[in-house]
C-alpha cells in the first residue's frame, strides 16, 4: 500500500481563443483559481511561453445557455443519439433526462420524465442488449428509500424489462460486460442503511448469477470495472463508507479484500480508478478518502 499526492488534471477540447488553437496549449496540472484563471504553457515556433487564460473567455455556443427547473447532481455525458456524426449532450435534471443537440434543441424523443423520485448521478451510455445501438441508463431514489433503474433507447422508448424497482441507488450506474456475453451489464449499489449491497443487472432486468453482494456499510461511490489480477476477466471494485471491496465476475471476493482504511478515514462520493501505476502490467486501485475536519488520503493498492 502506498500513499501518493493527488494531482488534478483538467482536459479541455480544442477551441480557439484570441486566434490561438488550443491544440498547441498544455493545460496539464492546471487548477482554476477563484477568478477561474489557469496557467497555460504554449509551444510556439519561437519557443515555450507561459500565460494566464480565463476559462470565462470560452465562447458560448448558439442556443446556450439553457435554463432548467430543479437540480442536476452530476455532470453530462456526450454520445451519439441520432444518425448524424455529431455528439449530443445528455444529462439528468430533476425528474427528467435531457438530450440536446449542439444548437440547444431537443433530440427527437427527448426529454424523458421519470416518476416518484428525482434522478441521481449522471446517465450512463452503452449497448446493454446487443443490438448495436447504445442505450441510456439512469437511476432515481427517494429521501431514505425507494428508487428505480430506467433504460431508454436512443429514440426515447423504454428498453424491455425496465424500469426496475431496485430501491435506493446512489451515484451513477456503470456499464460493463461482466459475464462475457458481449452485452453491457448494469452495475449499481443499493443503500440499505446502515449497510448496502452491489447488484449486477442483465439487459433484460434480471440479476446476474452470483449477485448481489453485501457490503459492511452504506455505499460511497460508483463502481470501477477492470482486470486487476491478470486473468483476462473483469473485477468489480466498489467503495463503502469504511472499506474497499473487490469481486470477481461470478461474485467471489478477491483475496485480500475488503480493504479497511487504517487511519480512521472514510470514503465519500469519488469513485475508484484503475491504472497500472508501477508498470508491472497489473492495474492498481487508486481512491481518495477524507477525515472529518482533517483532510484525507489517496491510496494506491
Amino acid at each position: 500500500m502506498k500513499k501518493v499526492i493527488l494531482l488534478t488534471v483538467i482536459s479541455i477540447s480544442a477551441y480557439f481563443v484570441n486566434g490561438v488553437n488550443s491544440q498547441n496549449l498544455d493545460f496539464r496540472n492546471s487548477i482554476p483559481d477563484v477568478m477561474n484563471n489557469i496557467n497555460v504553457v504554449q509551444n510556439t515556433p519561437l519557443g515555450i511561453k507561459s500565460f494566464t487564460l480565463s476559462l470565462d473567455s470560452f465562447p458560448v455556443f448558439p442556443g446556450f445557455p439553457k435554463t432548467f427547473q430543479y437540480t442536476s447532481f452530476e455532470g453530462s455525458i456526450y454520445c451519439n443519439m441520432d444518425s448524424d456524426p455529431e455528439l449530443e449532450i445528455v444529462f439528468n435534471v430533476g425528474y427528467t433526462v435531457q438530450a440536446l443537440n449542439k444548437d440547444g434543441s431537443n433530440v427527437p424523443g427527448w426529454p424523458k420524465t421519470v416518476s416518484s423520485y428525482p434522478l441521481e448521478g449522471a446517465p450512463a451510455f452503452g449497448d446493454i442488449n446487443g443490438d448495436g445501438e447504445g442505450e441510456i441508463v439512469v437511476t432515481n431514489h427517494g429521501v431514505t428509500s425507494g428508487g428505480y433503474i430506467y433504460a431508454f433507447k436512443k429514440d426515447g422508448t423504454a428498453v424491455s424489462g425496465f424500469p426496475i424497482n431496485h430501491g435506493y441507488s446512489s451515484r451513477t450506474p456503470v456499464l460493463a460486460d461482466v459475464n462475457g456475453d458481449s452485452k453491457l451489464d448494469i452495475i449499481v449499489n443499493l443503500r440499505t442503511y446502515p449497510t448496502g449491497k452491489v447488484y449486477v443487472y442483465k439487459y433484460d432486468g434480471t440479476v446476474l448469477p452470483g449477485w448481489p453482494k453485501n457490503i459492511g456499510h452504506v455505499p460511497a461511490s460508483s463502481a470501477a470495472v477492470g482486470d486487476i489480477d491478470g486473468d483476462n476477466s473483469p473485477e468489480i471494485v466498489m467503495e463503502s463508507y469504511t472499506g474497499l471491496y473487490v469481486w470477481k465476475a461470478n461474485g467471489d471476493s478477491l483475496p485480500g479484500f475488503p480493504f479497511v482504511m487504517p487511519n480512521g478515514d472514510v470514503n465519500s462520493y469519488s469513485s475508484p480508478v484503475l491504472a497500472d501505476v508501477d508498470g508491472d502490467n497489473f492495474k492498481e486501485i487508486i481512491f481518495g478518502t477524507h477525515v472529518s475536519g482533517a483532510g484525507g488520503y489517496v491510496y494506491v493498492i
